[in-house]
């Protein structure tokens, strides 16, 4: 038999709130490095000028490997099917079957954002076009 236990939200508080702006998460963002988490908008500024955790100063990054510029597109798969952007975790566990015996199997593709036009070439009077 299972046993629930109660919890109070002001125990899981400290779980919840952005170490940096002293809010809730709002995109949470987890630094690989040592699981720490933040608001998205807030770590992604504090390493603008910062290569250590706040909470641990633990390094996060030598050159800023992860931090990938807008101008490209980053779809998350489920069996090579596009995630809609909106989905939560949450959403995605209900929706998609997973046992909860391992990993849910997810996939990313980065893409440019645009396509780049390719001119075509004209070709120069000093190329034999008279």
């Amino acid at each position: 038999m299972h046993r629930t236990t109660r919890i109070k939200i002001t125990e899981l508080n400290p779980h919840l709130m952005c170490a940096l702006c002293g809010g809730y998460f709002i995109d949470a963002t987890t630094i690989v490095e040592c699981l720490h988490s933040f608001c998205k908008t807030c770590i992604v500024r504090y390493l603008e000028t910062n290569k250590y955790c706040p909470m641990c100063d633990v390094q996060v990054h030598k050159t800023r490997p992860l931090l990938m510029p807008s101008k490209y597109k980053v779809e998350v798969l489920y069996d090579d099917e596009p995630l809609k952007e909106y989905y939560t975790l949450m959403d995605i566990a209900y929706i998609y079957p997973w046992r909860r015996n391992g990993p849910l199997p997810l996939k990313y593709r980065v893409q440019p954002a645009c396509k780049r036009l390719t001119l075509p070439t004209v070709p120069t009077p000093s190329e034999g076009t008279n």
